[in-house]
């Protein structure tokens, strides 16, 4: 074996090495984008399931033309009310086949529904009670049933009588 030979050996073994770790540096970033994207999808799913809500009751107001719907947190998380405005919408279908929809808001607009803290600070927190209204141009038939969808997808439904 000629010292050609050796640098030869050599020079692969080098190559070797680097190339080595070249793809081991690959891999470990790749594990380490894969652990932070399950992380982060793990993290939203975890939120979404402490997101609860529930429709307690609800009334029509003859005097003011609307519906008043009590809705409680039943989550275990805060949930700002600036998160809700323009994202949460309201389905509300009656016996006879009315159907109307809903987007909520902070009132005045048509199709908007207005909502009022029993506490107000911005935030609705677990346990607390929010007043949902809704305008009407005319009463419609009763009982009515009410969906309310979360932006997070959460959503709650319940029958409401007049």
């Amino acid at each position: 074996m000629g010292s050609s030979t050796v640098i030869a050996h050599g020079l692969l073994t080098i190559v070797g090495v680097i190339l080595a770790t070249v793809f081991g540096a690959f891999v470990v970033t790749r594990i380490n984008y894969v652990n932070n994207s399950l992380s982060l999808i793990l993290n939203s799913k975890l939120q979404e399931l402490q997101i609860d809500v529930k429709i307690i009751t609800g009334f029509y107001n003859s005097s003011e033309s609307m519906y008043v719907i009590y809705v409680k947190n039943v989550g275990t998380l805060n949930i700002p009310l600036t998160q809700l405005y323009g994202k949460t919408e309201l389905y509300l279908n009656t016996y006879d086949g009315q159907n109307y929809f809903f987007i909520l808001g902070a009132g005045g607009e048509i199709n908007e529904a207005s909502v009022r803290e029993l506490v107000e600070d911005g935030t609705w927190s677990p346990g607390e009670t929010i007043l949902v209204k809704m305008l009407f141009q005319s009463k419609p038939s009763e009982p009515i049933k009410v969906k309310l969808v979360l932006p997070s997808g959460a959503y709650t439904e319940g029958i409401v009588p007049g």
